[in-house]
C-alpha cells in the first residue's frame, strides 16, 4: 500500500504526462529543451491536484524536442515537474523533479524499450505518452 504523498505525486505525474500527451500537426520551436520557464504562451492546465503550465502546448507529429510542465502555483512557481523528450514522436528521456526528492531520470531506446539501468519507478515509455 502507498502513502497519500506517494499516491498524490503519482496521480499529479499521471495528469501532467496526460495533459504533455496532446497531439497536433501545430509546429514547435526546436529549441524547446533549452526552455526552463515557461514562456508566456504557455498552456494553463488546471486540474484538481494541481495547476500546471504546459509548452508547447501541443506536441506536432514526429515531435522532436521536449514537452515541459512547470507548478503554476504556491511556493514551487514556475519550478519544473517534468520534461518529456521526443525523437521523431517516440519518448526518448523523462525527467521528474517530485519536490523534496532527487530527480528521476529515465531513457528509453526506440521503439520505447527503458534502458536496463533506468530506475524501477520509469516503467515503460508508454507511461510517460
Amino acid at each position: 500500500m502507498c502513502d497519500s504523498g506517494a499516491f498524490r505525486t503519482f496521480l499529479l505525474v499521471a495528469l501532467c504526462v496526460v495533459s504533455i500527451a496532446a497531439c497536433s500537426t501545430v509546429s514547435a520551436p526546436p529549441q524547446t529543451c533549452a526552455i526552463m520557464e515557461p514562456p508566456r504562451d504557455a498552456s494553463l492546465s488546471q486540474n484538481p491536484v494541481a495547476n500546471l503550465h504546459i509548452y508547447p502546448k501541443v506536441a506536432p507529429y514526429k515531435f522532436t524536442g521536449c514537452r515541459k510542465a512547470w507548478w503554476a502555483e504556491g511556493d514551487m512557481l514556475n519550478e519544473l515537474l517534468v520534461s518529456v523528450r521526443y525523437a521523431d514522436g517516440a519518448v526518448v528521456a523523462v525527467e521528474v523533479h517530485e519536490p523534496g526528492k532527487p530527480p528521476l531520470f529515465c531513457e528509453y531506446e526506440h521503439p520505447g524499450e527503458p534502458k536496463p539501468d533506468n530506475p524501477r519507478a520509469c516503467g515503460p515509455a508508454s507511461r510517460w505518452k
